[in-house]
């Protein structure tokens, strides 16, 4: 089975390029979280998409991170505090 990979920050502009490189070339099942819902660039590539904040490990909803994100091999943070491209 092909490895399981989490990817932070997700929506950003390395998100982005990392989650079109893996998906256009290798078999790895990408899991995408980012603060906001992920954009319609990531979803259609990625096995699942989450939004939710690192920073707070339990969620409002009082969901573990780790529970709404499910099994995976590897965690790829892309995220940044400081963003280049301001939307």
């Amino acid at each position: 089975m092909p490895p399981t990979l989490l990817i932070t920050g997700a929506n950003g502009e390395m998100g982005h390029g990392l989650i079109a490189s893996l998906a256009e070339s290798s078999s790895a099942r990408i899991i995408a979280l980012d603060l906001h819902a992920p954009t319609a660039f990531v979803q259609p590539r990625c096995l699942r998409a989450v939004a939710a904040d690192i920073s707070n490990d339990v969620q409002a909803t009082g969901d573990k991170i780790e529970n709404r994100v499910g099994d995976k091999d590897v965690d790829v943070n892309v995220n940044a505090d400081v963003h280049t491209n301001p939307q």
